[in-house]
Formats: C-alpha cells, structure tokens, sequence
C-alpha cells in the first residue's frame, strides 16, 4: 500500500478545520539574531498559518 502524504494531510487538515473553525488561534514568534535556518522556519510556520 503506498500513501499519498499531500492527500492525506489535505484531508486531516480539512477534518481539523471544520471541527475548529470557530476558534482562532494566533502565533507568536520571537526571533534573536539573524541566523538563516531560524529565519527560514519561521516564515514556514507563518505560511502554514495562513493556511
């Protein structure tokens, strides 16, 4: 059996959605120095936010 990671996610993120959408999270991010990795994570978890 193979599973597609990117439909699997889609549709548990959908599930997760309509069982929360009346609550609305927010995301705090308190970054210390510039260091690439940390800059780049950051914006990850800021993209998958707007999601």
């Amino acid at each position: 059996m193979i599973l597609d990671g990117k439909l699997v996610r889609q549709e548990l993120l959908k599930k997760l959605y309509k069982k929360y959408e009346n609550i609305n999270p927010g995301l705090v991010v308190i970054q210390v120095g510039d260091d690439f990795a940390s800059t780049n994570s950051n914006s990850s978890r800021r993209r998958f936010c707007k999601y």
